[in-house]
């Protein structure tokens, strides 16, 4: 298995100060929403982590003025505390609307719902749909809606829906610019931002390196390098390099007895697939196996895809 290290840290570390203001201004005019849900002493709502009923994602539709920005846009569900809450989805910095939330099981049965303004359930909560909410640049904004246990004997027109029936649009099916995101052993993986994507025209070296923002001041980052790199093609199993480090800290640095590497090169893909010249984004798709040698084990890694990432060129 190639070494990641063959790279100098001296190296990188210059590449990541070369592409400080350059990815700042690439994320400048984004930033990221989470759901949880609110806390009522009303009659009838109920907190997450009091329900009876195992949720297991929720599902919802955001406007942006007169736009649909999200219709039916399926969130997995992670514990936090006592209760969940959602994976994080970039938007651009501006006011909104929710105007859908549900809770839905692993079956895509809906549990509980935020009713609507004048509904017949709507005198149950305080916060009501549609619930504003804006993005900013700094960090993740929370939205936290009130829900209700939709049971057997409510109409979705009680809440305010027209039915509860949704063709389900997963966060994979619905990229949004600067992004990149895999499944690791099955389970979706989104990086919360891009730290830096470069390509030196003349080496043809790439880099891309992204973290996933997790509690306290822990992430997750993923790390992808290619060597002697020609744009647009796929890249060989000799000059590609990715690593994923897990539980890293802002305050301790990184966590080296959770790295893992690209192993099992036979089965190791790449492809830029898309480069603009004029925005100066790229996508492409990825795949293959990671392996640490720590703990002598293996992930698997599908459907990895970079979309529209800002590059920088040197």
């Amino acid at each position: 298995m190639k070494s990641f290290f063959r790279l100098s840290w001296i190296g990188l570390l210059l590449l990541i100060v070369t592409a400080c203001e350059d990815v700042s201004e690439s994320n400048q005019n984004q930033g990221f929403i989470q759901f949880r849900y609110g806390i009522t002493e009303r009659t009838g709502a109920k907190l997450l982590d009091t329900l009876d009923r195992e949720p297991a994602a929720i599902v919802v539709s955001v406007r942006k003025g007169n736009t649909i920005v999200f219709d039916h846009l399926k969130l997995a569900l992670f514990s936090f505390g006592s209760g969940y809450v959602s994976e994080s989805v970039q938007l651009s910095v501006g006011n909104y609307e929710l105007v859908e939330f549900l809770v839905v099981d692993s079956d895509n049965h809906v549990l509980y719902a935020a009713p609507f303004e004048g509904s017949e359930q709507a005198r149950f909560v305080t916060q009501l749909l549609p619930l504003p909410f804006s993005i900013t640049e700094e960090g993740s904004t929370f939205v936290v809606p009130e829900v209700l246990e939709v049971t057997d004997d409510q109409s979705p027109e009680s809440y305010g829906y027209v039915s509860f029936g949704f063709n389900v649009i997963h966060p994979q099916d619905s990229l949004l610019a600067n992004s990149v995101q895999l499944k690791l052993d099955g389970l979706l993986w989104r990086a919360t931002y891009i730290e830096q994507a470069i390509y030196n025209e003349s080496t043809g070296f790439f880099v891309l390196t992204g973290r996933k923002m997790l509690d306290d001041g822990y992430y997750e980052s993923l790390w992808i390098i290619l060597d002697n790199y020609k744009m647009g093609l796929p890249a060989t199993t000799e000059n590609i390099e990715l690593q994923m480090n897990f539980n890293e800290s802002e305050r301790t640095g990184s966590s080296w007895d959770s790295d893992w590497h690209w192993g099992f090169p036979q089965v190791e893909t790449f492809t830029l697939t898309e480069f603009d010249s004029v925005t100066n984004t790229v996508s492409g798709t990825f795949s293959g196996h990671i392996y640490s040698p720590s703990e002598d084990k293996i992930k698997v890694i599908t459907e990895g895809v970079v979309y529209k990432v800002k590059l920088t060129l040197q």
